[in-house]
């Protein structure tokens, strides 16, 4: 007993509560582009200054904080990458016209973002993270004006968002099966786009109307309308446990990075400086502080999916509960599980490293069942070895 209690100890390795991520955004600033990161309350501010009249705009972040931005210069526009500590930026892809919105998908190894070049043609494009086998993914039709873009890797699907063409299209990750899967009201203008793996669920912002608005990835209810009123706001993030979203406010006078519960509610604007619009990212797990006030509702979420890794376990936990984590194989066999413990109002994270009782467990599906209190969740999970 005692081996097998060691085994699980170690095949579900206890983390502390969770030390919520940082929070990174640019500024386009023509004169005077930056780069930020922050905690997610805006404070522990830290800068890098860019190059001028580069334009940076699209960004993405990996898990452990190594940042991905785009140029949107119409020449010699770049692809650049950066580290947590905001030191060493260095270009991985050259060339490039009218670059926006990029998205990393950890699990492949891949970026993705979108170019806007309305002379030589809007194109979805990609390559590795080290800015290798660069290729145009998908060539878009006469007028498309590309901004955000996000991606579902679990799910299979890119989804970007057309600024003229007032749709939120969607392809298969290899760039087949276009669609516009939200086609939108005329005069929307949508800008960023945002995938909250949590609620299996796509947010996007409309620069035009000012609106935050969302729906299911698999169709069905969705989230409808988070907020109206907003001042242009562009690109858009969601937080580990799809608690908040944040987006950056591009309107003169009104430049701002602003939060809000991905639920809707009271809109809390950043104490951060902000002279234009810009990306917007987080890094999952980093050592920043988590958002002060506790979370308004009990949420749960697993990734990366599929893990090559550690499979992360985020719980969002209003009052005092007690939680019990299990791994169910196919047949729903229990083939891992965490000790009960009862936590404190709070944000947490767990892992499992793909083991159980007597070793590792083979690659495939797998499903998590979190208890915590009268809720439950069953959350799929791919080991991908």
């Amino acid at each position: 007993m005692r081996c097998v209690l060691a085994a699980l100890a170690a095949a579900l390795a206890l983390a502390g509560p969770l030390r919520a991520q940082n929070l990174f955004w640019l500024d386009t600033n023509y004169s005077a582009p930056a780069l930020y990161r922050s905690d997610p309350n805006g404070f522990g501010v830290t800068s890098a200054l860019l190059s001028p009249g580069t334009l940076p705009e699209g960004l993405a972040v990996e898990s452990n904080g190594r940042a991905y931005f785009t140029e949107a210069a119409w020449s010699n526009a770049r692809v650049q990458r950066v580290g947590l500590a905001l030191q060493g930026i260095a270009p991985i892809v050259y060339g490039g016209s009218a670059l926006r919105g990029i998205a990393v998908d950890e699990i492949t190894g891949l970026l993705y973002w979108t170019t806007s070049n309305l002379t030589t043609g809007a194109a979805i494009q990609r390559s590795t993270i080290d800015g290798t086998a660069l290729t145009t993914l998908v060539t878009l039709p006469p007028g498309a004006n590309p901004r955000g873009i996000a991606v579902d890797h679990a799910g299979g699907k890119l989804y970007w968002a057309d600024f003229d063409h007032d749709a939120i299209y969607r392809a298969n990750l290899d760039g087949s099966l276009m669609t516009a899967w939200q086609a939108l009201p005329p005069g929307s203008g949508p800008y960023g786009v945002a995938f909250d793996p949590g609620h299996q669920a796509v947010l996007w912002t409309e620069y035009d109307s000012g609106a935050i608005r969302g729906a299911a990835a698999a169709g069905g209810p969705g989230y409808g309308t988070l907020t109206l009123g907003l001042q242009q706001p562009t690109y858009l993030t969601v937080d580990a446990l799809g608690t908040y979203v944040y987006w950056a406010q591009g309107a003169v006078g009104a430049q701002r990075l602003a939060r809000m519960s991905t639920s809707g509610g009271a809109i809390t604007v950043l104490p951060v400086p902000l002279a234009s619009y810009g990306g917007v990212a987080f890094s999952r797990g980093s050592l920043a502080s988590a958002p002060a006030d506790p979370p308004a509702a009990f949420a749960v979420e697993l990734w990366p999916i599929p893990a090559a890794g550690p499979v992360h376990v985020s719980l969002a936990l209003p009052a005092t509960s007690r939680v019990r984590i299990a791994v169910l194989d196919v047949q729903g066999r229990e083939v891992a599980r965490l000790p009960e413990e009862t936590l404190a109002p709070g944000r947490y994270q767990r892992e499992w490293r793909g083991a159980g009782p007597h070793g590792g467990v083979p690659a495939g599906l797998y499903f998590v069942r979190i208890d915590a209190g009268t809720h439950r969740w069953i959350r799929r999970v791919v080991l991908a070895r």
